[in-house]
């Protein structure tokens, strides 16, 4: 399996390129790395730092986790994620934003959404990141990736299989 060039993937999406037109100039570099949704188990926000700490530094900028904590049995989700990068040595932003800001920012920032989910019926932030002109590595146990496949069969977006992420990509 080749290792994720996250760069080659932002680039490969047109939009991506070239969404930027009223604002100031997008950032050069590697993009960010972000996880959008809650911080709960079957969304797998663990699966995602994983799948950063397993990349190069360089592949990347920022490791992001947007959205909301969960509370379960004493225990803050966000917590045990900062446990589990301190563990892989991650530096992790973790922020909790209104859902127009975060469209706003798959539109207007250098990012790629990383949804790792072990389990989703849909995943609806899938499409509105590649809506958005931002490129998506999702979870073939989205049901968006049926969706995808059927409805818009071109549209370029990463499959991962949450049971073994690297070797996922091709």
């Amino acid at each position: 399996a080749q290792l994720l060039d996250i760069s080659k993937i932002y680039d490969a999406v047109p939009a991506a390129r070239h969404r930027r037109t009223v604002r100031a100039p997008m950032r050069e570099g590697a993009p960010d790395l972000c996880f959008i949704g809650r911080q709960e188990k079957w969304k797998g926000p663990d699966l995602f730092l994983e799948l950063c700490s397993q990349l190069p530094s360089e592949a990347f900028g920022e490791v992001r986790l947007y959205g909301p904590p969960v509370h379960l049995h004493g225990t803050d989700s966000m917590e045990e994620l900062r446990r589990l990068a301190r563990y892989r040595s991650l530096d992790i932003v973790n922020e909790v934003v209104d859902a127009g800001r975060i469209i706003e920012r798959m539109r207007d920032d250098r990012m790629v959404v990383v949804l790792p989910s072990r389990r989703d019926t849909f995943n609806l932030v899938a499409i509105e990141a590649l809506l958005s002109g931002c490129p998506a590595i999702v979870s073939t146990r989205c049901g968006v990736c049926d969706f995808l496949d059927t409805a818009y069969p071109g549209i370029p977006y990463i499959k991962i299989d949450p049971d073994d992420l690297l070797s996922s990509y091709d």
